[in-house]
């Protein structure tokens, strides 16, 4: 559902704005990971991980921003239909197409067996990237309208897509959810069927899938692992890296953009909130054996506190609570 929700919005206006608070909101906190990791590798990386993979992990670790949730906290304070509510949502789907491009290199890198494979790997992976969004797409567009199909007789199709695409992305040496991701990316606007396969995925994933992947994340985070006051030290350096890069360097930008100071706020507090993306990256970064348990429970509760703080903040910033206002 991320993926498809991630493609809902148009970039035609605002779209100089969004991509400037986007990738601000990428590269800031990305460059703070990555002299983060420099400083840790030695004590917290696992042995064997090449360090170029450690940095990467850990630069997406500072930088995704949750767009479900971040989607979810807009609805509540009424900025859904609002034009800041709208740049900020396109911002989030910039931000997690980003993440997930540098998330498939960074799983290639570890796959790969060497230098030319993981060149090889990169190479199919744009190839495959470039074929699902300029020939699939289009593709898949023209058939829901031709077809005139709705989602209600054409659930069964997207699903299809899914295996299909997720299979595709694991032979490549790539993680499966990229290729759902992917999959729910270029999904068509056509008629109500986005909302139709959200109402339905929605179902399955809030009731089952969620609950269960949230329970496997609280079994893998060992917070006994933080023994001593150190490793709370470095947990600590690691928040404030975080929110640092992300909340001031989409604030800035935001405020480069022309956006008022009380916006920017805004924009910045929003785009901070890591929450279910960064508990996806953390999970298979985990599973891949390319961060440690320590790593991996320091980024969960970096995840919980800046998706906490987010609504906090906001309630502090007049207006925060119906973001219409701002």
């Amino acid at each position: 559902t991320v993926g498809v929700e991630s493609g809902k919005f148009k970039l035609a206006k605002g779209i100089k704005t969004a991509l400037i608070i986007s990738q601000s909101g990428i590269i800031f906190p990305f460059a703070f990971g990555v002299l983060c990791a420099w400083a840790l590798a030695a004590q917290y990386a696992v042995a064997g991980i090449p360090f170029h993979v450690f940095a990467i992990f850990m630069g997406l670790a500072m930088s995704i921003t949750s767009f479900p949730i971040l989607a979810r906290i807009i609805q509540e304070r009424k900025g859904t239909n609002t034009v800041f509510g709208s740049l900020i949502l396109i911002c989030a789907a910039i931000d997690d197409v980003t993440a997930w491009c540098l998330l498939s290199v960074g799983v290639a890198l570890k796959t790969a067996t060497g230098f030319t494979s993981g060149l090889q790997t990169i190479g199919y992976t744009l190839i495959y990237v470039l074929i699902m969004l300029l020939i699939l797409k289009p593709c898949i567009r023209k058939l829901y309208i031709y077809s005139g199909q709705t989602a209600g007789i054409s659930f069964l199709f997207p699903l299809v897509l899914m295996l299909l695409s997720s299979l595709t992305s694991e032979l490549i040496g790539i993680h499966h959810l990229f290729g759902a991701f992917l999959a729910g990316l270029i999904i068509p606007d056509t008629g109500d069927v986005k909302q139709g396969i959200i109402v339905r995925l929605e179902d399955v994933s809030k009731t089952l899938l969620l609950p269960v992947f949230f329970v496997l994340s609280g079994m893998k985070t060992q917070i006994g692992l933080l023994h001593s006051l150190h490793d709370w030290s470095i947990f600590l350096v690691l928040l404030f890296a975080a929110i640092l890069g992300k909340l001031i360097g989409c604030m800035l930008a935001a405020r480069f953009t022309s956006l008022s100071w009380k916006q920017s706020f805004a924009a910045g507090t929003l785009m901070n909130a890591r929450g279910l993306m960064e508990l996806i990256v953390l999970n298979i970064g985990y599973s891949l054996g390319i961060i440690s348990g320590e790593i991996f429970t320091m980024m969960v509760l970096i995840a919980c506190t800046t998706t906490i703080m987010t609504s906090t903040l906001l309630d502090l910033l007049p207006g925060g609570r119906d973001l219409g206002t701002l």
